[in-house]
């Protein structure tokens, strides 16, 4: 059984990756530049992000023709793509939102999560146990990352990094959060670099 839709929407699944990966490496070249350049760059990172999405998107909608569960990703993925627009545009109008970065990112992780649950579940469908079971175990990594960083996000905020104990807690937390959140990316990566070649 093979799932032409779903092979030809995760493909541009997985550029969207791509794309989303060169995105958060112009935004990094974005922390150290000056002047001029930084709204050169904000905007690169943004036309980038623009055509990531829309990747992603058409992506998911084509993959959906075989198996429904795609769009439960859409609505988040459509989510993420204002708040990103925003989390971009909105600064350099002086317009900042405290926790706009976090949401962003919870958002695109959760859609990650939702993405991952289609191709399992056409893996399912194919009899592919081997590639089902890969794919749970991504989600399970990333779900894991998720609530650590939920969890360290709490702490700061209802304690403000006053006790010093609560400081070292936030920190290794972050750590863990920062080393799962790549393992889990490279693991999504992966499965789906694998499954746009065997769906």
């Amino acid at each position: 059984m093979e799932f032409l839709n779903a092979r030809r929407g995760v493909n541009a699944i997985f550029m969207a990756a791509v794309f989303q990966l060169i995105s958060a490496l112009i935004i990094g070249v974005s922390g150290i530049a000056e002047g001029a350049i930084t709204i050169i760059i904000s905007y690169s990172s943004l036309a980038v992000s623009l055509i990531s999405t829309f990747m992603l998107i058409s992506g998911i909608i084509a993959s959906s023709k075989d198996e429904d569960s795609f769009l439960d990703a859409l609505w988040l993925v459509a989510l993420t793509a204002v708040t990103s627009i925003l989390n971009t545009v909105l600064p350099m109008f002086g317009i900042v939102f405290v926790h706009s970065s976090f949401i962003v990112s919870l958002i695109d992780t959760m859609s990650i999560i939702f993405i991952l649950k289609g191709i399992t579940s056409l893996y399912i469908k194919k009899g592919d146990e081997k590639m089902a079971k890969r794919g749970n175990r991504a989600s399970v990594v990333m779900t894991t990352a998720i609530v650590i960083n939920l969890i360290v996000q709490l702490m700061v905020e209802v304690n403000g990094l006053s006790n010093w104990a609560l400081d070292i807690i936030a920190v290794v937390g972050m750590l863990v959060y920062i080393v799962l959140i790549i393992v889990a990316y490279v693991k999504y990566l992966t499965y789906l670099n694998k499954a746009r070649k065997t769906l």
